[in-house]
This record gives C-alpha cells, structure tokens and sequence, in this order.
C-alpha cells in the first residue's frame, strides 16, 4: 500500500507509528481523533500534533507528550492552549523546551521565560529582544546552557557575572564574552577550568598567563597547541601529554628528547601510542622506551625507528597487543613463523596483508581460515 493513501487500518498505522509518529499524516480522520493513537505518535515525534484532529490539538494530555518529546511542536496546540499561561508554566516546571511554539505575548512574558530558561537555557534565542537584556532572564538562561550567551545583549556580554555563570557550566562560551572578559583572568581561568580547548577563546595576554594554561592543559592536553610560551616548560608539558599523548606535538625539540616526557605520553589514557610518534628520533630508536609503547598500544611500532621494527623482541610485543600492528614489521618478520603464528591466532585476518610466503597451510590453519581464502 502507497504511503500516500490515507486509508491504513488501525493494526497498519499502529505498526507504522512505532517507526516514525510522523505517519500519522497519512492516516484517515477518525484515526486522526483516536486519542489513544495520537499520544503514541506524539509521544515517538512530537511534530505529529501536527496532523491530530482539532479536538486532540486541545487535549492537555496530548499536547503535554508531544511538548516534553519536541518542544517546538507546541506550535501546532490549540491557540486557547498556546495562550493559557498557566498550562505553559505547567510545562515549564516538566521541563518542556516549549519558547519557540509560542506567541509573541509569552515570549515577552518574564514569568514564562524565566520557567522555559529553567527548562533550557538555549531557548532565550526565542525570548524577546526586552528579555534578552534582562540580566535576571539571562542568568537563568545561561546557568542552565553556558551557550545560551550567545543570545544575550551586547550589554551582558560584558556584565562579569553573567560571563562567570556562563563559563561556569560551559567554558566555550567564553566564545562569546566581550574582549574586555577575554583578558579578565579570573574568567579565564573559571572558563578553562570548565573546558581547557576554551583557552582558545581568550586574549593573546591570558595565553602567556602560566596559571591559566596550566588549568587548561590539565583538562585538555591539546590546549598546549595554544600556549607555544609554555613549550618548552616542562611542568606544562608534561601535564598536558599525560591528558593527551598528541599534545607532545606541540612540545619544543628540547621536551621531545626528554625521556621522562616521552614516557608520560605513553602513560596517557588518550592516544598512547601517538606519544612514540611525536618523540624525538634519537627515543625512537630506544628500545625499552619503544618497548613500552608498543605495549601501551600495538600501533605505536609504526613510529619506531626501522631497525627495531625489525626488532623481534618488539615486534612480538606490539603483536600481542595488537595483531594488526605485524603491518609495520620489517619483511623479515612478516614471514618469521613464531610472529606470524602468534599474530594469527589472535586475529585471522592478518594474513591478508602478509606477503604469500608467510602463508602456508601451517599457518592459515591457526588462523582459523579456509585455505583457498589466501592461497
């Protein structure tokens, strides 16, 4: 049957309904009136009132679910319901994103903003312009969604306690703070504090501020990337490769060399494996440090220097950590059957990327494979 037929029987929309609420357009009118029907479009798609009869468009209940699912559907409730404040409030209080579906008078109502900020901060994008230079609104707004400053009066955006509240729940809206509070330190550092990659958003000034980069590269290492003042400190550097291993690309060539450094990337819990990647040549080809990050992350035996990825004490560590990784081993050990077998047995599918003369029926055997799928 065509979806453009409005002629589903009940048992058909029902099946239908459970994949998209949005099928209840195509529904025949009386369908369209069944209560029980239209609250489980509604509840699975909240734009379904859309297509509910006009009595149903009235229903508390219904508008109720299809709000708290799309809060922008309450555009399509009654205009009694749009209009009755208290039913708005109501909604509010349950957490319905509901601003945007309503008109012009609730959107300047402080009362009901203030109840749809609670709700989510991000709606003052639908308040009135009057409400959005309302530092009452707006603090409300911006506890709830740090972003939701964007949307604030020029004004506000250079009210400090505002900027603090908003950094407070979401360091990257320092975005959109004015530069006066981009170089203000104490919202800089609650910012980065909140979210380290926020650092980008602040002054030049407060990217030479040691605390402050300090502070955003504990909570994200990729923050040194922002801070070249600080690359070659080796507190900040080290802090910032244990947050996260690649950070250590962002190091001078002097942090590079340093072994103890090296070694803190290889700790991290982000991107182990990198650490060997952004190291300087002279560590990449030591061995016990190569060592530990192939065991950290099998990978990593692709940044080792050549003659340790011939290296078969190596190789057979970065294998038992990661099978796949027998793809940056010299040739040599691509077809040395101890390293092969223990690669295999692990994982199959290594042999497709093995040279043929790695692949004898030994082998394929213990990977588990039919013979003719590599021969």
């Amino acid at each position: 049957m065509e979806s453009e037929t409005p002629l589903l029987q009940r048992e058909e929309l029902v099946s239908a309904l459970q994949r998209d609420g949005l099928c209840l357009r195509h529904a025949r009118e009386n369908f369209k009136a069944d209560e029980e029907l239209v609250m489980f479009a509604v509840s699975q798609n909240g734009n379904a009132l859309k297509f509910a009869s006009e009595e149903l468009k009235k229903s508390k209940a219904i508008v109720t679910a299809a709000a708290l699912q799309h809060g922008p559907s309450m555009q399509y409730a009654s205009k009694d319901l749009i209009e009755d404040r208290d039913f708005v409030l109501e909604l509010c209080a349950k957490g319905a994103s509901c601003l945007s579906g309503l008109d012009e008078k609730m959107k300047k109502d402080k009362e009901v903003v203030l109840a749809c900020m609670s709700a989510n901060g991000f709606q003052l994008d639908n308040a009135d312009p009057s409400l959005q230079k309302d530092k009452e609104v707006v603090l409300r707004a911006v506890k709830s969604h740090g972003k939701a400053l964007r949307f604030a009066s020029e004004e506000l955006l250079k009210d400090k306690e505002v900027v603090m509240a908003a950094v407070s729940e979401n360091g990257d809206a320092l975005k959109f703070a004015s530069s006066e509070l981009k170089n203000d330190r104490d919202v800089v550092l609650c910012a980065v504090k909140q979210s380290g990659d926020s650092l980008k958003h602040s002054s030049e000034e407060m990217r030479k501020d040691r605390e402050v980069v300090l502070e955003a590269v504990k909570k994200s290492g990729r923050a040194l990337s922002l801070a070249p003042a600080f690359s070659d400190d080796k507190e900040i550097v080290t802090i910032a490769v244990q947050a996260n291993a690649k950070a250590l690309k962002f190091a001078s060539k002097d942090m590079k060399k340093e072994k103890d450094v090296v070694y803190s990337a290889l700790k991290s819990e982000c991107s182990a494996g990198e650490g060997l990647k952004f190291a300087d040549p002279e560590l990449q080809a030591d061995k016990q440090l190569v060592m530990e990050a192939v065991r950290a992350d099998g990978d990593a035996l692709q940044f080792a220097n050549a003659l340790l990825r011939g290296d078969k004490d190596v190789v057979t560590e970065a294998v038992s950590t990661r099978p796949e990784a027998l793809e940056y081993a010299t040739d040599s050990l691509k077809i040395d059957k101890d390293v092969v077998i223990m690669a295999v047995k692990k994982a199959g599918d290594v042999l497709k990327v093995l040279p043929s003369e790695a692949q004898d029926k030994e082998v394929v055997l213990e990977g588990n494979l039919p013979f003719d799928v590599v021969t």
